[in-house]
């Protein structure tokens, strides 16, 4: 039923005690108590209709109206009501019960009253033994009270009020009590038991959601949902469960980011260090074969010369690594301002004007322009590299195809290139550090494998969406920019 040690059981074991003693004390002080109780609200009541019925006496005109209102008296408050006159005779027609026999009969009766005041246990009910007064002998009781009349030949009226002997009243208590006791500690226990399940309820759910919040289960909550302190207890808990799940899953991003940048770094490095390999080992025979002067190194001229086109590739694939490097160490600080597409287009064609001239290549450009909220100086990089892509790759008399279009709520670069399409699966590829298609020694046509990596990784800094896509064409790269950023 209960849970060895838990909290349902010990307040049920705490609630129960304190019921049980608080009944026990609820005997202990009627049966204390009543005695006196009984003796002060039986006093009072009798003192209250005393003082009615003088008031009546005084006001009444005849005799039989006075017997009448004493007769009254007596049968309400269950006692003996005495008149006497001036001379401290009884007045047996005017006193109760006597005034029933002696209208029966129409005699006087005699009575004789004797009070030996030795026999008796009297307590003063009032401060003054002459009005009221409490009388016991062994275990009869009752109270005496003496009210002045002054009227109607009445001095003064004796009332005796009996009282139920108290030891009568105790017995029956006494009599009750383990019966009562025994109905009053079920009534105690199965009240104890519904105000530990109803009370510790909330507490015990939230001890099963807190375990299995340790565990970490998502999507875990109390459910507790009340205008008290427990209640605010299950919303902080829950939104402090909800904080740190959130705070976890952020981590994890964080940390499978950092890993994939470690590992990014890993492999840069690897085929960093193998690009570099090569035309260093080129270089490093070329001067060999030249110092020790055999064959065809014997035309120093000549292999000086292309000494310098080695060292001259080695020095942009070395540039090219370290710009690459440096965004993948540090968090490139953007400065976003107004940026106008055309002249970056311009100013990147006319760097390559004179190997567009060489092939013979057309280029349609785009009539209007737009202008947009970025980095500059990185939007220059991307589009740079993308054009010297575009005519490196472009056959000789083919066409390079830029458009600017604007669509919903996007703003979309357009760079086509006539070429040969690429395989699907090597779309992405084209992408990471050091692929080329054309692998080969000769880096003249194949470049360094690292434009479009650079190109990836600006684009990610701005935060714009790219795609390169096959086209009838050849190759098409798409830039996508948000209206809202434009102006």
């Amino acid at each position: 039923m209960f849970r060895k040690r838990g909290i349902v059981r010990n307040t049920f074991i705490y609630t129960s005690l304190l019921i049980t003693f608080v009944i026990f004390i609820s005997f202990g002080i009627l049966y204390l108590v009543l005695p006196d109780y009984y003796t002060y609200s039986k006093n009072k009541v009798l003192k209250t209709n005393a003082d009615n019925l003088a008031v009546n006496i005084q006001s009444a005109k005849t005799e039989n109206e006075i017997a009448h209102y004493i007769s009254d008296f007596s049968a309400q408050n269950n006692a003996i009501t005495l008149a006497y006159d001036t001379a401290d005779n009884l007045m047996l027609k005017l006193s109760s019960p006597f005034n029933l026999y002696y209208n029966k009969n129409d005699k006087l009766a005699k009575i004789s009253i004797q009070m030996n005041k030795e026999d008796f246990i009297t307590d003063d009910l009032d401060g003054s033994k002459s009005k009221a007064l409490f009388i016991k002998k062994n275990d009869s009781a009752s109270i005496m009270i003496e009210k002045e009349i002054g009227k109607n030949g009445i001095a003064y009226i004796s009332i005796f009020g009996t009282m139920q002997p108290i030891n009568e009243a105790k017995g029956v208590i006494i009599s009750l009590m383990p019966y009562l006791f025994a109905v009053n500690i079920l009534i105690a226990l199965l009240a104890s038991y519904y105000f530990s399940k109803r009370m510790t309820k909330p507490i015990v759910k939230l001890s099963h959601t807190a375990r299995d919040m340790q565990n970490l289960t998502p999507g875990i909550q109390s459910g507790i949902r009340t205008n008290d302190e427990v209640g605010e207890l299950s919303e902080n808990m829950d939104l402090l469960y909800q904080k740190l799940c959130s705070n976890i899953t952020n981590l994890k991003i964080e940390m499978d980011k950092v890993t994939e940048l470690e590992k990014s770094k890993t492999d840069f490095m690897r085929a960093a260090s193998h690009e570099l390999k090569t035309p260093i080992s080129a270089l490093y025979g070329i001067v060999e074969g030249m110092i020790d002067d055999v064959g065809k190194y014997k035309d120093k001229e000549k292999y000086l010369k292309e000494s310098k086109k080695l060292i001259d590739n080695l020095t942009k694939l070395i540039n090219e690594i370290l710009y690459a490097s440096k965004l993948d160490s540090t968090e490139k600080i953007l400065k976003t301002e107004s940026v106008r597409i055309l002249p970056l287009l311009e100013l990147s064609l006319e760097n390559n004007r004179l190997f567009m001239e060489e092939k013979k290549l057309n280029v349609i450009k785009p009539n209007s322009d737009v202008v947009i909220k970025t980095d500059e100086n990185t939007l220059k990089t991307v589009i740079s590299n993308i054009i010297s892509n575009a005519v490196k790759y472009t056959a000789e008399g083919g066409n390079i195809n830029i458009h600017i279009t604007e669509k919903d709520s996007s703003i979309c670069l357009s760079i086509e290139n006539q070429c040969e399409n690429i395989p699907k699966g090597e779309l992405n590829k084209l992408f990471e550090p050091f692929f080329t298609r054309n692998y080969s020694r000769n880096r003249n046509k194949s470049g360094t494998g690292l434009g479009l990596y650079i190109v990836k990784r600006n684009l990610e800094a701005l935060q714009i969406p790219y795609e390169l896509v096959n086209t009838l064409e050849g190759l098409k790269f798409n830039l996508y920019f948000n209206k809202s950023s434009s102006s």
